[in-house]
């Protein structure tokens, strides 16, 4: 089966430019896709999770929107999620083995606000022929 390199570059935690406020967080994960000898670059997603009382970074359910792409890729819209969910959660240090950037542990109700992560995380993502998910 073939498959598509998406190669993570940017993560923006908690930006008031993409529509954060007192309701939701709202992050932005920037990446691009190889396939073959083909990049497509400057992509993104938005990552919505509710922000409230018992808001925090590793339990709080996260919405993963339909990536901004500049042509449909046939892939599959789960797999993808998965792959920006462990990326956005190793930004933070939570649910993750692997090294983190930041490690945010035994709290609740932290925000932070704005700060931006230079990354290089990659995921590979099977093609999906005929797929209406997108």
């Amino acid at each position: 089966m073939t498959t598509v390199e998406i190669i993570f570059h940017k993560c923006i935690i908690d930006s008031q430019d993409i529509g954060s406020n007192d309701d939701h967080v709202i992050s932005r994960i920037f990446f691009s896709i190889s396939s073959g000898a083909i990049i497509n670059k400057q992509m993104h997603v938005d990552i919505i999770q509710p922000y409230g009382e018992k808001f925090s970074y590793a339990n709080s359910p996260l919405e993963v929107q339909n990536p901004f792409l500049q042509d449909k890729m046939p892939f599959n819209y789960m797999e993808f999620r998965d792959a920006v969910e462990r990326v956005y959660r190793k930004c933070l240090g939570v649910n993750s083995k692997e090294q983190a950037l930041i490690t945010i542990e035994g709290s609740e109700n932290i925000r932070l606000r704005n700060c931006t992560f230079k990354i290089q995380e990659f995921a590979s993502l099977k093609i999906i022929r005929n797929s209406h998910a997108w």
